[in-house]
């Protein structure tokens, strides 16, 4: 059986203005940009040729306000015939914003982790610098309760570099992503350690108790 084989690139951008991309058979033929308002009759796109493989890609530009779900449909006229043509086809699909590949809504998370962690990282210091000033009326949990800060804003930090790497890089960083969750982990020990640990009034009831 003839096997056809096409790929077909396809990128959604909110508008027009776009950085050219990585196209890995640029060379077999340019990209053609469609308009989502071009007629379907307007749309004709060339099939380039290698050895037995079809290519063919194209990009499409969507406005903010077509926004939405979309779907690409493939079909071969050559199924007409009697028998059918089978047929092999490999759809790479790449979707991106003028602001990165994460969603319009997705953009800014990063940044507002980043001052996030910031925010628990001040948080944690001012707490140390208390924790020295009074250091004859401190408890441990008192500084088990600073390690939990910490741990948070180290958390949250690894949190705010992997969405980064996605918006730029369009995936995640493995080594990242790892420390993330080892750091998120570890919080939720410290948080239900310390809430125990209160709760239960060994920290500061039973810290002046008698072994009696």
């Amino acid at each position: 059986d003839q096997k056809d084989k096409a790929a077909v690139r396809k990128r959604r951008l909110v508008d027009g203005h776009t950085e050219p991309g990585d196209h890995s058979q640029k060379s077999a033929g340019s990209v053609i940009t469609l308009h989502s308002e071009a007629k379907a009759e307007d749309m004709a796109l060339p099939l380039n040729v290698i050895s037995d493989t079809y290519h063919f890609q194209f990009l499409i530009v969507f406005s903010s306000e077509q926004e939405g779900a979309y779907n690409l449909y493939f079909h071969n006229c050559q199924n007409l015939q009697n028998p059918p043509m089978t047929y092999n086809i490999i759809v790479k699909i790449t979707e991106k914003n003028p602001g990165g590949y994460l969603s319009a809504a997705e953009i800014p998370l990063f940044k507002l982790y980043l001052i996030m962690a910031l925010s628990f990282f001040l948080a944690f210091i001012i707490w140390v610098y208390v924790l020295h000033k009074h250091r004859f009326s401190v408890f441990k949990i008192h500084w088990l309760m600073a390690a939990l800060v910490f741990t948070k804003s180290i958390a949250l930090l690894f949190h705010s570099v992997n969405y980064y790497f996605i918006n730029t890089k369009g995936q995640r960083i493995a080594s990242l992503a790892v420390m993330y969750y080892i750091t998120h982990v570890l919080k939720g020990v410290l948080l239900f350690i310390t809430i125990a640990l209160i709760g239960t009034g060994w920290a500061f009831v039973k810290y002046i108790l008698s072994d009696k």
